[in-house]
Parts: C-alpha cells; sequence; structure tokens
C-alpha cells in the first residue's frame, strides 16, 4: 500500500511539473473561435446548479449532460456520454489547449483506463487551466494544475470548435 501511495505520488509530481511547463506556452484567452467566449459566458450562467446523475438540463446536470446542453444552444450536436464526446473533435496537447476545449478525465476509478468525466476549458492564465465542469454538488470552476483528485485522472484533451 505504501509502494502505491509512492507511486501515485511521484505520478502526480511528475504530472504536475509537465502540466505547468507545456501551459506555460499558452497565449492566455486565445479563444480557438469567436464563439468560445460566448459559450463560456453561457456555461457560467449554470454555476451553482446541482449535480444530478443523468442530469442534461438546467433542473440538474451531470458532467455530459451539461457539455451537451451547452455546446447544443450554439448548434453543436454532442454525443451524451463523456467517452462517446470524446471521440469526435480534434485532439490537442496541455501546451495547446485554448477556451471551449474539452478535458476528459478518468471516473472514481484512478485505475481505470476508460473516460467517465468531463469539462470545458475556461481560459489559461498564467500558465494555469482553469475549467467549468457539474462534478460533486454542482457545476462549478476548477483550476487543473495541482488538482490531486484531478490531474492524476487526465487522459486527453479535444477541440470541438
Amino acid at each position: 500500500m505504501k509502494k502505491m501511495k509512492l507511486l501515485v505520488t511521484v505520478a502526480i509530481v511528475f504530472f504536475t511539473f509537465q502540466l505547468e511547463a507545456q501551459s506555460t506556452n499558452v497565449k492566455s484567452g486565445t479563444a480557438p473561435n469567436s464563439n468560445a467566449d460566448e459559450i463560456i459566458n453561457f456555461a457560467k450562467t449554470f454555476l451553482g446548479v446541482p449535480y444530478v446523475y443523468g442530469g442534461a438540463s438546467p433542473a440538474g446536470f451531470d458532467c455530459s449532460g451539461f457539455i451537451q446542453y451547452v455546446f447544443k444552444e450554439y448548434g453543436f450536436s454532442l454525443a451524451r456520454t463523456a467517452g462517446a464526446q470524446s471521440l469526435f473533435g480534434m485532439d490537442v496537447t496541455l501546451d495547446e489547449l485554448q477556451p471551449g476545449d474539452l478535458l476528459y478525465f478518468k471516473g472514481r476509478n484512478v485505475n481505470s483506463t476508460s473516460i467517465g468525466h468531463v469539462g470545458m476549458v475556461t481560459g489559461v492564465v498564467n500558465g494555469k487551466v482553469e475549467f467549468i465542469h457539474a462534478a460533486g454538488k454542482s457545476v462549478k470552476m476548477e483550476t487543473l494544475n495541482k488538482n490531486s483528485y484531478y490531474v492524476p485522472r487526465f487522459i486527453k484533451a479535444r477541440r470541438n470548435l
């Protein structure tokens, strides 16, 4: 058990340094297209909306329902689950992240290899990746860098805009 904790800690530290080193080259506030800022602002109007498993409306969202709902408002048709959403768009590296890009993570099981969670990048400020997602109790904002829960669960990022 101690070896596993040490391995996880080393992985988190390594990934954090990689993320910080790569994300310092990202231009702050650069949007992939003119819709990104508008979509992000719309998404932020749902901050505090309750997390509801399977939810896909302002009455309550789960992660993929939230992303699907927000993008649909702007004419984008996304799949319903995080795993299915991750199959579309263009892969982007951490140093290419821009507002509007989607981040995909493992679910609760850090040892899993499948995607179980999605969030949207809202900004990259001073090398810190900020994102919005439905998790825990509500729709909320988080910073990816040094996040002990999401850093070891990060799988990939995709651009749909």
